[in-house]
């Protein structure tokens, strides 16, 4: 009975590791990091939203070209009136006023009048200096926005590794529960016999069954984290959710030299809206100046709807100058220096939090070095220690509490080098996005 029991328990766990097996064959798909990386750079939301920014802030700078460029209105208006000063107007923009038009009777007392005017208009921007240093600031906006979607896109390539490690992660955390659970397997049933045997008291064959349910219920978990870290990739890259990957095991990346960036495309981004500023600031003292822009008109006048006899122009040229609009000029550029300092300061502080940060995960990077060196010691000595507490139990020398024990040790020893070379792997990643070595 306790026999049967025991074969029932080992075809569970059997069952369990097969329908992961058939699971990965039929529902896994395999994916690369650089395929991974590429999907990104095609489909993350993030990266899309990026791109429009960078299209609106283009769109803007055009639309400043408006300033060297004249602006023409079209124009058709018809009027219908009997006050004696606009239809004696009117009578003579249609050029048909006659001697009879001046009797004062027809003068102070006119019939209903009508007047159809097409016109066209146009107004030639030529001496705007404020104009001309917002169009350079929009210029700068639109460098801005470029830079901002390259760091974007560097920041999502960094999202992609670390989750393409963690999903790699997650495997080898399975892997590692798997061998652990067919130890376990075995291990149960040689408890089982001993107990038959009654070499072992029923506390260490419970013991045993424990260890084993445990393993059965982290190897469901380490797949369903599978599955969780699988669809948060999917949403990085922006393909569709539910989907299983199959990533590359995790090893060792190579060691790079890393040394700070005072050019990295964030910096970069900040000056050049300082920049920006400044030519704002520029722009309100052009205020201060006089603008010239020349004007034009050309306009038909007549009775008739439709109709166009009497045609006439008007050009000129208008110098303007704002003397006084109540300080607002003085403000504004009183706020574009603050403007200037408040971008400045943010910058410099930027740069001292990228330096502390490179230093803190550097240090970080050498202390993970240390870590994967001694975590794969202590997994070769805790094997080795399994093997032999294996031998000793066959032989009656050990409880089966120790041998437990050792396993246990094993499997943690084991997780524990996958996530030191997991962490080690993603703050090399981090220390390239810090100091943009990860682009070409």
């Amino acid at each position: 009975m306790r026999l049967s029991k025991l074969r029932k328990a080992g075809l569970f766990a059997a069952a369990i590791m097969l329908s992961y097996t058939l699971s990965a064959q039929t529902e896994v798909r395999k994916l690369l990091l650089n395929e991974a990386i590429q999907l990104a750079e095609e489909n993350n939301k993030t990266l899309k939203e990026s791109e429009l920014n960078k299209n609106i802030a283009s769109e803007k700078y055009n639309q400043s070209a408006a300033i060297f460029m004249p602006q023409v209105d079209l124009s058709y208006t018809a009027l219908f009136t009997d006050n004696p000063l606009n239809a004696f107007g009117f009578n003579l923009q249609q050029g048909i006023v006659t001697a009879a038009d001046f009797n004062p009777a027809t003068l102070n007392n006119p019939n209903m009048t009508k007047d159809f005017s097409p016109k066209v208009e146009m107004m030639m921007p030529l001496v705007n200096p404020d104009l001309i240093y917002q169009r350079k600031a929009a210029k700068k906006g639109k460098e801005i926005a470029g830079l901002k979607q390259v760091r974007t896109t560097e920041y999502v390539t960094f999202q992609v590794k670390q989750a393409y490690m963690e999903l790699a992660l997650a495997y080898e955390a399975r892997e590692v529960i798997s061998r652990a659970l067919a130890t376990s397997a075995e291990g149960l049933k040689r408890a089982q016999a001993f107990y038959d045997e009654g070499l072992i008291q029923r506390t260490d064959l419970l013991d045993a069954q424990v260890f084993n349910s445990k393993l059965e219920t982290d190897l469901s978990q380490a797949t369903n984290s599978i599955k969780d870290i699988s669809d948060k990739l999917s949403l990085i890259m922006g393909t569709e959710t539910g989907v299983q990957y199959s990533v590359d095991k995790i090893t060792e990346t190579a060691a790079s030299e890393y040394a700070y960036n005072d050019h990295r495309t964030d910096f970069i981004a900040m000056s050049k809206a300082i920049e920006a500023q400044t030519f704002m600031r520029q722009s309100a003292k052009m205020n201060f100046l006089p603008k010239l822009n020349a004007f034009g008109s050309y306009q038909y006048n007549d009775s008739r709807f439709a109709e166009f006899d009497k045609g006439s122009y008007l050009v000129g040229v208008k110098l303007s100058w704002n003397i006084f609009n109540g300080m607002r000029d003085k403000r504004t550029i009183h706020i574009a220096n603050y403007e200037i300092q408040k971008l400045t300061n943010q910058l410099e502080q930027q740069k001292d939090e990228a330096k502390a940060e490179l230093m803190k995960s550097t240090r970080a990077l050498e202390t993970l070095r240390l870590e994967t060196t001694k975590n794969e010691q202590m997994a070769e000595q805790a094997k080795e220690a399994l093997r032999i507490l294996q031998d000793r139990y066959e032989e009656g020398l050990v409880s089966t509490t120790d041998l437990l024990r050792s396993q246990t040790q094993l499997a943690q020893t084991e997780l524990a080098l996958a996530q030191s070379v997991f962490k080690r792997n993603v703050t090399k990643a981090y220390i390239e996005l810090l100091t943009e070595t990860n682009r070409k």
